[in-house]
């Protein structure tokens, strides 16, 4: 009983390291989209004649 119990918690364990793994990738992934972002409307205000900007 108490060995089902520690492949219980070592599966949660598991899980919780795969997850936080996940997160920080999609956190890799959100980074690189906001600096994606953030060249787009860089190059945006360079090739938009300053006349035409809201």
């Amino acid at each position: 009983m108490a060995n089902q119990s520690a492949l219980g918690l070592h599966h949660l364990a598991n899980t919780a390291l795969v997850a936080a793994a996940e997160i920080f990738q999609l956190t890799q992934q959100v980074d690189t989209l906001m600096k994606q972002t953030f060249n787009v409307a860089a190059t945006a205000l360079m090739v938009i004649p300053s006349d035409q900007l809201p």
